[in-house]
């Protein structure tokens, strides 16, 4: 996968389901293969102590970046809701520790609230409901995040095998593998990169990404 995607996604308890730890599998994944790799924490379930080992550890470990999200309720437990993604992305920087923080943005939203989340200045922004009805406004987004020294990376979320029924259920909208090369093309010059995105079907997506050997853009490919 190294030699295909330039880093890995590894999100933390996706959908609020317990799975393997987003940080340990991060430094697995950079240690073992030297795959950069970003993770996310989700602030949900941790104190702000909690949240600065793990930030501490991916400095240590050379970590690509960190993901700072509420992310979904959790399946099990209660959540906290006492941490902010940017107000916790502020006090990591005043305390020293060196590493790429990022926010998520999601286009649902009206581009004035996005505007005030990019005035944290993160390192790099995460776009979600991107798909087929919203590039436009991908556009002016990425305008946004321009004058704020971001990078921007969209998740581009292909409806491949068993991940398109998921997709169809949560109501978002997606790409098919034949939108690749026009979506790719399109977004060239205007992201930093885009973060492929098909949770049940990563080997096929790989597979894919193989055969066609198209890469126009930094791509991330989600764990």
């Amino acid at each position: 996968m190294g030699g295909i995607f330039d880093a890995v996604f590894v999100p933390s308890a996706p959908a609020g389901v317990p799975l393997l730890d987003g940080l340990a599998t991060s430094v697995y994944l950079s240690t073992s293969f030297g795959l950069k790799t970003i993770f996310s924490i989700r602030l949900r379930d941790l104190n702000l102590n909690h949240v600065l080992e793990k930030v501490k550890v991916a400095e240590e470990f050379g970590l690509y970046g960190v993901l700072l999200t509420q992310g979904d309720p959790p399946k099990y437990g209660t959540s906290r809701s006492e941490l902010l993604s940017e107000e916790v992305m502020q006090y990591i920087r005043k305390m020293g520790i060196r590493v790429r923080l990022g926010l998520v943005v999601s286009l649902r939203y009206p581009i004035e609230s996005i505007v005030r989340r990019l005035e944290h200045k993160p390192d790099f922004v995460f776009v979600i409901h991107y798909g087929p009805s919203s590039r436009e406004k991908l556009g002016e987004v990425c305008g946004v995040v321009s004058r704020a020294s971001s990078e921007v990376y969209p998740f581009l979320l292909l409806g491949v095998g068993k991940s398109k029924g998921v997709f169809d259920k949560l109501n978002q909208e997606y790409f098919t593998l034949s939108d690749i090369h026009e979506i790719l093309e399109e977004l060239r010059g205007l992201v930093s990169g885009v973060v492929i995105s098909s949770p049940l079907d990563v080997e096929k997506v790989v597979e894919f990404f193989e055969t066609m050997g198209i890469f126009s853009t930094k791509d991330i490919n989600r764990s």
